[in-house]
């Protein structure tokens, strides 16, 4: 596909980024709450991580899209949940930076 055609259905590369990241987490389903938000919002998490470092460059994208603010609306909603425990947006944070570690080590290994 010539590059032209690419800028044909997007305006730029922030914004085929943008909707790589909203593709991936578009059809993502949470179990429902369980009554105890702890357990909950841990099995939410656990199951962010694991789409984040299942796709290459995923978190990497993610704390783009956030950072930048213009796009991730599924992202947003997943972290939007707070916990009467004290999960807030910055441990989602977190868990993005561990995220991205770990694809990079993982990535580096892979290269030797």
């Amino acid at each position: 596909m010539a590059v032209s055609v690419l800028y044909w259905h997007v305006k730029d590369k922030q914004l085929l980024l943008e909707a790589i990241i909203d593709r991936l987490f578009h059809d993502v389903e949470f179990a429902a709450p369980t009554g105890n938000r702890k357990i909950y919002f841990t099995a939410r998490a656990e199951r962010l991580y694991s789409i984040l470092v299942e796709t290459r460059d995923a978190a990497e994208l993610a704390a783009s899209a956030l950072a930048l603010g213009n796009s991730g609306a599924k992202l947003r909603e997943t972290i939007a949940e707070r916990s009467p425990e004290g999960v807030t947006t910055d441990a989602i944070m977190a868990l993005i930076g561990h995220a991205t570690l770990n694809q990079q080590r993982l990535q580096a290994q892979t290269i030797g």
